[in-house]
């Protein structure tokens, strides 16, 4: 019977008889699986086990193991299988197993086999039987004894009884006995009255029931019923009536269930409303609830006395048949956000009270029954509008502290633990050049490298209580440095926990550079007066040893002279005429000399010249004077155009003149020195310039340079300017700018 054989022949390769030929079609027609296999090989199957195992055609089938065909999680059996089909040559049935089908779908079979011959016990047939939806009926089956098994032990918590028409117990389950502690043997043919209170018994409640239920039905009712112990329940009692076909009265069913748990949880609940009831009427914040169609159902008594209405009032409207409708949208609005998103919202609500506007912080909750469904809206208003009176009270006020802040020309800052910026002002802004967003958050970029450990060495005695007022210096955004007076002291929150540091910082470069200054002038000062008090000592000195060597040789003289021409007056000798005369010219002579002498100490005192004749001539004749001790020629071009000064612009021009060419006589070692003044406008312009060595900027800014110094004060105490440096040629260069008309003295024509 094997495929490869003809149909319609016999093994022989002749005609097949008619019983071969009908047991053929028989295989063909069946509709299980019959198959021929050798050691798990498949050699034969017929057109239904193909079409059971999902194929077509006959070729993708034949010469396949059939562990080809199973289910991943079947295959380990198949060696189990093959030995158990092979051995002894005896029938085998009952094996199940899963084959998959093209499509990845699983079907159940069950195989059944037998060799074929004794002379090829290796050739076996198969006979599979799809028993899939059997499979799935058994597993149905299982999954409802399953649930009829939960459903057995959950009902053992009720205690289910019959009885017959008077009563009479007559059937008694498990829960029975455990939720009343009787017995079967014990209860059973007693009156189900043994569970009702005596009062109920006197009042003949147990027969009132029967007599209702027979009436009704059925009587569900819940109530205090008492144990074999004498100790009471709250019960959950169903009790229903029996009948026959015919509608006759057969007994009674009862099922009884212990509420008590559920009783005190619901008498504890009840008291939970009661108190929060209580809660609500007497709360100082509005409570209100609303059905979904926006109609108030409960509203407390701060609800009424705020909008100053009565419950009868509102209850039963909408906020648009209550409130004015701007306020009536925006609590709908609220409400709807609530109700489609299922979950409490807060809202800032503002409402038109009894006593005006109002602002008030709306807690919106939605509420679900048991099936969670939303059958109402809930709120609870908190009155925030002092609050938010204060709030912005507090906002005016930080405004105007922040205005404050960035008003002072002070770097104002405040930093966390760490030493990262919390606030930065416009004054730290313009001192240090990195603005807010630069620098918030970062550590104080303002502090050099090497001053780090001792800014958060401070910051740290900052949140210990400390404060601290020192000088420090700091970087700009730029890499320049300034001199910085520093105050740190800690900042408190309300209960008095440090939580930052604030920092104030003033640029004191100017200032610090001032008193540089100012400490180099008073030196100069002092080192000008020191030179001063010498120059004056010399002076006196110089002028005494002119008066002595000088003016005192010439008296001496003269008087010798005179003294020779008394004896001869007084005497009466003859004296040569000649030498008489020649005394006189002597004398005439040495008082003439006395008399230059003295003009010569007065001119270096104060020149009479500058007070007669005036600035252009008095600078002439220091030029002459000059190239005349000091041999270098010296120009003098004075441009002044008749202009008078004051007595002081004059004396002040003139020594600085003076004062210039003494320094060019010490240090220049020049050949030419010129002097030029003219005026421009209301300005005096004058120059003195030469052509020596030039001199530098140390020298300038010396503390030695007493005479620089001195120059420099006289052109600012007129409100001048005073400038020397070299020359652009070489050699040194003074120049003197001073305004016109300062002083009262001063006239211009």
């Amino acid at each position: 019977m094997a495929n490869n054989k003809r149909e319609g022949t016999n093994r022989e390769g002749g005609p097949a008889s008619p019983e071969i030929e009908k047991f053929r079609q028989l295989i063909h027609m069946s509709p299980d699986m019959i198959a021929i296999h050798s050691r798990g090989i498949i050699k034969y199957m017929n057109p239904s086990g193909i079409r059971m195992l999902g194929y077509k055609r006959a070729l993708d089938v034949i010469g396949r193991p059939i562990s080809q065909f199973l289910h991943p999680d079947d295959r380990p059996m198949v060696a189990k299988m093959l030995k158990n089909l092979y051995s002894k040559n005896k029938k085998r049935e009952g094996y199940r197993f899963r084959f998959m089908r093209p499509d990845s779908s699983a079907i159940y079979l069950e195989i059944s086999s037998a060799p074929i011959s004794r002379s090829d016990p290796d050739t076996r047939q198969v006979l599979a039987r799809d028993i899939t939806e059997k499979v799935k009926a058994e597993e149905t089956l299982r999954a409802s004894e399953e649930l009829f098994r939960l459903f057995v032990q959950g009902v053992e918590g009720y205690a289910m009884y019959t009885m017959d028409r008077l009563g009479n117990i007559t059937t008694w389950n498990l829960g029975a006995q455990r939720l009343k502690g009787y017995r079967k043997g014990e209860i059973i043919g007693k009156n189900f009255s043994v569970f009702f209170l005596p009062e109920e018994v006197s009042a003949d409640r147990p027969r009132h029931l029967l007599r209702k239920a027979e009436k009704e039905g059925q009587v569900e009712e819940e109530g205090w019923r008492v144990r074999k112990d004498g100790s009471c329940f709250w019960a959950g009692t169903l009790l229903t009536a029996m009948r026959d076909s015919s509608g006759r009265l057969k007994g009674f069913s009862k099922i009884t269930r212990d509420l008590t748990d559920e009783k005190s949880a619901t008498d504890h609940l009840i008291k939970e409303v009661q108190q929060l009831q209580a809660v609500f009427d007497r709360s100082h914040a509005v409570m209100f609830m609303k059905d979904l169609s926006g109609k108030y159902i409960r509203v407390n008594g701060q609800f009424e006395r705020s909008f100053g209405m009565k419950a009868g009032e509102i209850l039963g409207k909408t906020d648009r048949e209550i409130f004015p409708p701007d306020q009536a949208n925006e609590f709908g609005q609220h409400d709807r956000k609530v109700i489609e998103s299922r979950l409490p919202l807060v809202f800032e609500e503002t409402a038109r009270y009894r006593d005006g506007i109002h602002t008030g912080l709306v807690v919106k909750y939605p509420l679900t029954d048991e099936r969670r469904a939303i059958y109402a809206t809930g709120g609870i208003v908190t009155d925030i509008t002092h609050l938010k009176q204060n709030e912005e009270l507090l906002r005016t006020t930080n405004r105007k502290l922040e205005a404050v802040l960035n008003a002072v020309p002070l770097a104002i800052i405040t930093v966390d633990s760490g030493g990262r910026i919390i606030s930065w002002n416009r004054g730290a802004e313009e001192m240090f050049g990195w603005t807010k967003t630069e620098a918030v958050g970062k550590v104080f970029p303002a502090v050099p490298r090497s001053g780090l450990r001792d800014f958060l060495g401070t910051i740290s005695r900052g949140f210990k209580g400390e404060s601290f007022v020192g000088h420090r210096e700091r970087l700009k955004k730029d890499g320049t440095t300034i001199d910085a007076s520093i105050a740190y002291a800690p900042v408190m929150d309300s209960d008095g926990r440090i939580e930052s540091v604030i920092i104030v910082i003033d640029d004191v470069s100017e200032r610090m550079r001032a008193e540089r200054e100012l400490k180099k002038s008073h030196e100069k000062l002092r080192n000008m007066s020191r030179r001063l008090e010498s120059i004056r000592e010399q002076e006196k000195k110089r002028i005494a040893l002119e008066i002595h060597d000088e003016l005192g040789q010439m008296l001496t003289a003269l008087k010798m002279d005179l003294s020779v021409m008394q004896e001869g007056v007084f005497t009466d000798k003859k004296t040569n005429r000649s030498e008489m005369t020649r005394q006189l010219v002597s004398s005439v002579k040495l008082i003439d000399n006395a008399i230059d002498t003295v003009r010569k100490i007065a001119a270096d005192l104060r020149p009479g010249i500058l007070d007669h004749l005036g600035l252009e001539a008095a600078v002439s004749d220091l030029g002459k004077s000059f190239e005349k001790r000091a041999g270098i020629n010296c120009n003098v071009e004075m441009k002044l155009g008749g202009m008078k000064l004051s007595p002081e612009e004059s004396i002040a021009l003139y020594r600085i003149v003076q004062e210039s060419l003494t320094n060019v006589a010490r240090h220049s070692k020049a050949t030419l020195v010129s002097i030029k003044a003219a005026r421009e406008k209301s300005v005096l312009l004058m120059e003195i310039s030469d052509n020596g060595k030039g001199i530098s900027s140390t020298q300038v800014s010396s503390h030695s340079s007493l005479g620089i110094f001195g120059m420099r004060e006289r052109a600012e105490a007129l409100g001048g300017s005073f400038s020397v440096g070299s020359g652009e040629g070489g050699g040194t260069v003074v120049r003197v700018r001073l305004p016109l008309g300062r002083t009262g003295d001063a006239l211009h024509i």
